[in-house]
């Protein structure tokens, strides 16, 4: 799994004194492959699309003084994440172009690793979860000691149960289950599988995503001249792409569905400014 084959790299550093020595051997011995770097490159600008997008959507006081604490230290976190990997793609492609010639790692890039690691073990994914709750409506969740916005703090899980819960996902995901699926995927974002089970969090939210997309299509497919149920019609089907937005964050066509939502909410614009204004605040009524 790409969790584990990140905590032997963190070993092989700390036994060999450090980012430098370590990636000395890597280059020589097999020249670390830049599309992986560039393939990490592009998990954290997509998520750090994500985070700004949710920041935004949480930016109101009344929202913004729910988050919990550690939202600033994750932003910033992924933040980091993706401009460290811009400059070890840089460091990479120099060493790897050098030939045979001695180049020196910087170490300041190959550290990007550590907080790669840090941050996949941390309590990250349970913020962002949580924050996103927060603009579905959901209720924050707390740690028995009874403090309104803290990360949930679970005990970290056995081989065996990482084990159990992968398969049990697997399993759902399988079945079509895909909400369930990504409910026990969850539970494993902070352990060494945490990497194998975000892109299958991806794959399920974007299964989803695409259902529910081609649900607001359908939607408006129903043809009527009748200017009330257009508004109706509009209506559904920008609440269906709402829910992706909010509830799917990591589906791979996110771009799409707010593109799609852009265009049902001009034509809302000119034909009931006043509902768009509630659907876009939460109005229910």
């Amino acid at each position: 799994m790409v969790g584990r084959s990140l905590l032997m790299i963190c070993g092989v550093l700390l036994l060999a004194g450090g980012p430098a020595a370590a990636f000395d051997d890597v280059g020589r011995s097999e020249r670390l492959s830049l599309a992986r770097v560039e393939s990490r490159q592009l998990v954290y600008g997509e998520k750090l699309s994500h985070w700004r997008d949710l920041g935004e959507r949480t930016a109101n006081p009344s929202l913004a003084a729910r988050r919990p604490a550690e939202w600033a230290g994750c932003f910033a976190a992924v933040e980091n994440l993706a401009r460290s990997y811009g400059r070890l793609k840089e460091d990479v492609a120099r060493r790897n172009g050098a030939g045979d010639h001695e180049v020196a790692a910087d170490p300041a890039a190959w550290s990007v690793i550590f907080d790669d690691i840090a941050f996949l073990e941390g309590g990250c994914g349970q913020v962002y979860q949580q924050v996103s709750g927060l603009v579905a409506g959901g209720e924050t969740r707390a740690v028995a000691s009874g403090q309104p916005n803290s990360v949930v703090q679970r005990p970290p899980l056995g081989e065996q149960e990482q084990f159990e819960k992968w398969n049990k996902a697997v399993g759902l995901f399988d079945s079509g289950n895909y909400d369930e699926a990504i409910s026990e995927l969850d539970g494993l974002l902070n352990t060494p599988q945490a990497e194998p089970a975000k892109e299958k969090i991806r794959e399920a939210q974007t299964l989803v995503a695409t259902q529910l997309r081609r649900q607001a299509a359908g939607v408006l497919a129903r043809k009527t001249d009748d200017p009330a149920q257009k508004k109706k019609l509009l209506e559904e089907s920008w609440a269906l792409l709402n829910k992706i937005i909010i509830s799917y964050p990591e589906a791979t066509i996110l771009d799409k569905v707010k593109q799609n939502l852009a265009q049902i909410e001009s034509q809302l614009a000119q034909l009931d400014p006043a509902l768009l204004l509630r659907l876009k605040s939460g109005a229910t009524n």
